[in-house]
């Protein structure tokens, strides 16, 4: 009994540190990723505030999670990236028409124009390509900002995460789309007729 112990000890030996020594490395691999993601967010934080430049960030993200995780790149939804990047394609072209400096005048003078202006634009073209369009023919910045945070109630485009977790949800429940759509409008109709009245006399007063 003794000898066959002692025997399976040194055979089972080079097997256990094997299996350490892979346990190792995925720790390893793990804290490496986690501090890489934790990298990049900050990263991403300081390009916000134009401290960093969003090409090189680019190139450092995408040079990461090929590293990392390469296999996300198949997962991602491009139709709905590119819906989201013709958005801000066309809010750049739309700026350059003449027209707009009239509407300009026109709405976007006083607080009140602007903020009824962004929700009510919010709900055709999404509020953070409103965001963008609005604020460079408004100085009412505050009313702006509370306009298209409003704006994000309503209409499933009016927010981008709205509709991300639609085409989450048709994915995977495809039979309740319907009901859901019912619900979300319901649901964001009331919050926004809620709330436009308020944040309005709350911007006011």
């Amino acid at each position: 009994m003794f000898s066959s112990g002692f025997a399976g000890s040194i055979f089972n030996a080079p097997a256990g540190q094997a299996v350490k020594s892979k346990l190792d490395l995925c720790e390893c691999r793990t804290w490496l990723g986690a501090d890489s993601l934790n990298l990049l967010f900050l990263l991403c934080v300081v390009t916000v505030f134009h401290w960093f430049d969003h090409w090189l960030l680019l190139m450092i993200t995408v040079t990461v999670m090929l590293v990392l995780d390469r296999g996300l790149f198949r997962q991602i939804d491009y139709s709905l990236l590119f819906t989201f990047a013709g958005f801000f394609i066309f809010i750049g072209n739309l700026t350059q028409f003449d027209f707009l400096n009239i509407i300009r005048d026109s709405f976007f003078g006083s607080a009140t124009g602007t903020y009824f202006s962004a929700i009510a634009v919010s709900q055709f073209i999404s509020n953070v390509p409103a965001a963008m369009l609005l604020a460079a023919f408004s100085q009412q910045r505050e009313a702006l900002l509370l306009g298209v945070n409003v704006g994000g109630l309503g209409t499933l485009i009016a927010s981008m995460a709205s509709v991300i977790s639609y085409k989450l949800f048709a994915e995977a429940y495809p039979a309740q789309v319907r009901h859901y759509l019912l619900m979300f409008l319901y649901y964001n109709v009331i919050g926004l007729f809620l709330l436009v009245p308020a944040v309005y006399f709350l911007m006011l007063y």
